[in-house]
């Protein structure tokens, strides 16, 4: 299982975490949009020094893993980059204008 607290460390200190590009260009479309009870879900966001993170309650059984850049709630463009998952839970990293809530949804956002 992934250790969130020196995910959040890590990138709360400065360190730069490096994402892969393209990496949901691989993630048939049928897969993206997850609907209804089975839907990834914000459970808990958590603010850093330098940096908010969103708890997520999927990983990769759900095909979210480390570079993927999602969208939470209603919000159609990304938000969101997943750090670190294991494989039912993620963190994500949110982006500077993303206001993500806990309950929110959550989608992966196609590389093209």
């Amino acid at each position: 299982m992934a250790d969130f607290g020196k995910v959040m460390a890590a990138i709360a200190s400065g360190l730069c975490v490096s994402c892969v590009a393209g990496v949901a260009a691989e993630i048939p479309d049928a897969a993206l949009r997850v609907r209804g009870a089975n839907a990834p879900r914000i459970v808990e966001i958590r603010e850093a020094q330098n940096a908010r993170f969103a708890i997520i309650n999927a990983g990769l059984n759900s095909k979210l893993r480390a570079g993927v850049q999602c969208a939470a709630g209603e919000a159609e463009k990304g938000g969101l980059i997943v750090v670190d998952a294991s494989l039912e839970k993620c963190v994500a990293l949110i982006l500077d204008g993303a206001q993500p809530k806990s309950g929110d949804r959550v989608y992966i956002i196609p590389a093209n």
